[in-house]
């Protein structure tokens, strides 16, 4: 919450973090705006990256997310898997 980022910013200066990495979706990239944006406010040298990770691959404007493609061979091989297993035959 936006409550929480005076905190995330005491932190990042008593540790002298100057890179901030945040793996996540759409939300959690508009968290990196927003602590983007304030670290500008702030004055502070922070370094803001965010890296998109999502199993529904509906991250704007990236073509492919890490985490789909994860996710998407996982549901094959448990797919194939099951069909094996229990005598489906895939249809």
């Amino acid at each position: 919450t936006d409550t929480d980022y005076p905190m995330v910013f005491e932190t990042l200066k008593k540790f002298d973090i100057s890179h901030f990495f945040y793996n996540g979706g759409n939300d959690s990239m508009d968290t990196c705006s927003k602590v983007n944006d304030l670290a500008r406010n702030e004055g502070m040298d922070l370094h803001v990256i965010g890296i998109p990770k999502t199993i529904d691959n509906d991250l704007d404007i990236t073509d492919h997310c890490p985490g789909f493609g994860s996710a998407a061979n996982f549901g094959g091989i448990r797919s194939a898997d099951s069909c094996y297993r229990y005598g489906g035959n895939g249809a």
